[in-house]
């Protein structure tokens, strides 16, 4: 378990055969990517999908964060673990928003109408949102926590103000990144243990946790992350972790390479097209 939370990377990494692939090789050169590198690209490419407000800017806002996420091999169910729930939200708020009262035109009662605008509108904001998400996670896959950390450290460092409390920001954004795999695991692990002590024939895999059940899925959840959080703290005694030691560790030094400027020059190029295509698009 100790070794589980101090030096768990957000990516699992990929088998050889996928490595010696094409794509698997690009995969792996992402990864070696410059920490700082990845941030400045994923703002980037960010802010290009935030300016698209048409049909063809959000098909063009979608391919590249479909290509990015296939050519850098980031797991399709862990994207769709964040993207079932968020499109169902989309679909809701669409609806909500399309929802007009008091339209003399409107032939049902109370003037009840259905703003296309207004819901394309709407889609449009959070659909752009889910894209970000999605590149979140793969940002998320290609950053490990050590480079994270390394990363944020040297930024932090270097603003005149919060350098003195960059070490305590960095190591609680790093133990955040590590502790939220954790605890998803452990809801879907008290969840199946739920379900499992209903009676035979209300058990069922999508039915949902009931409100009379949420005691027996919080207060070992509760236990549960405490002791893991316990474990973190073992471990780091154990290993002599100290300010000195991560002072140290994020004193080493981070250098741009040829692949770090060609990633961000690729965010530089997609922002220019995301602000043509949108400015063409509105003239």
């Amino acid at each position: 378990t100790a070794s589980r939370l101090t030096g768990e990377p957000l990516w699992r990494g990929t088998d050889s055969a996928s490595e010696g692939s094409p794509a698997g090789g690009f995969a792996a050169l992402v990864r070696r990517l410059d920490p700082r590198a990845k941030w400045l690209s994923y703002t980037l490419l960010s802010a290009g999908v935030l300016l698209q407000h048409s049909a063809a800017g959000l098909a063009a806002a979608t391919f590249v964060t479909a290509a990015v996420v296939a050519l850098t091999r980031t797991p399709w169910p862990r994207i769709a673990r964040f993207a079932k729930p968020f499109a169902w939200f989309i679909l809701i708020s669409v609806l909500v928003a399309g929802i007009r009262f008091g339209s003399p035109q409107s032939i049902w009662p109370a003037g009840l109408s259905f703003s296309i605008g207004s819901a394309w509108n709407t889609f449009v904001q959070l659909y752009n949102l889910a894209l970000i998400m999605a590149l979140g996670v793969t940002l998320s896959e290609t950053v490990p926590h050590a480079e994270f950390r390394r990363a944020l450290d040297y930024v932090l460092t270097r603003l005149p103000v919060i350098r003195h409390f960059a070490q305590p920001i960095s190591l609680a954004a790093e133990l955040l990144l590590k502790f939220i795999p954790i605890i998803i695991g452990e809801v879907s692990r008290l969840t199946m243990a739920v379900k499992a002590r209903r009676p035979f024939r209300q058990r069922g895999a999508r039915k949902p946790i009931r409100p009379s059940e949420l005691p027996a899925l919080t207060v070992p959840l509760l236990l549960s992350v405490m002791q893991r959080a316990d474990d973190l703290s073992t471990a780091m005694e154990h290993r002599g972790f100290s300010s000195d030691v991560a002072n140290a560790a994020s004193r080493t030094n981070l250098q741009f390479h040829l692949a770090d400027y060609i990633a961000i020059l690729i965010g530089v190029i997609w922002l220019i097209i995301s602000i043509f295509l949108s400015t063409l698009i509105r003239s």
